[in-house]
C-alpha cells in the first residue's frame, strides 16, 4: 500500500473535513484556472454556501506539520497571489494558527481547523 503524503492528499483531506465541519460546497480547480498574472498557486479553491456567494482562493499547499520558522515565508508567498489566499498544511498546531489570525493568513488543515475570513 502507498501510504506516501502528497500535496493532493493533504488538500483533499483538508477539504473534506471543512466540508464536514461547515457544510460548505468546495471545490478545487487546476491552477491553469487562474486568471491574474502573478505568482502560480499550488491550486485554487472555490469555497461556498449551497445556496450562496462563492469566493476564489488561490492555495498554497505545505506538507506535514506547520512549523513556526515557516510563517514569514508563506506570508509572502500568498501576497504574491493578486486576491487573499489560503494556506492548506497536514497539520497547523494551536499556537500557530493564533499566530496566523493574527497575521490574518487564511488557513485548512487536515484536522480540521481553518480560518477564513471573508464576509458573508
Amino acid at each position: 500500500m502507498n501510504t506516501r503524503v502528497t500535496g493532493k492528499n493533504i488538500l483533499a483531506e483538508a477539504i473534506e473535513e471543512l466540508r464536514q465541519a461547515t457544510g460548505l460546497v468546495v471545490k478545487a480547480l487546476p491552477p491553469t484556472d487562474y486568471p491574474l498574472a502573478g505568482a502560480m498557486p499550488d491550486t485554487i479553491l472555490h469555497v461556498g454556501l449551497p445556496e450562496g456567494n462563492m469566493w476564489q482562493f488561490p492555495v498554497e499547499i505545505k506538507k506535514g506539520v506547520l512549523q513556526r520558522t515557516n510563517i514569514g515565508l508563506i506570508a509572502r508567498q500568498l501576497e504574491h497571489f493578486h486576491e487573499p489566499g489560503i494556506l492548506v498544511a497536514g497539520y497547523v498546531p494551536p499556537k500557530l494558527a493564533e499566530e496566523l489570525k493574527q497575521l490574518n493568513i487564511q488557513f485548512l488543515d487536515t484536522a480540521g481547523n481553518a480560518f477564513l475570513n471573508v464576509a458573508p
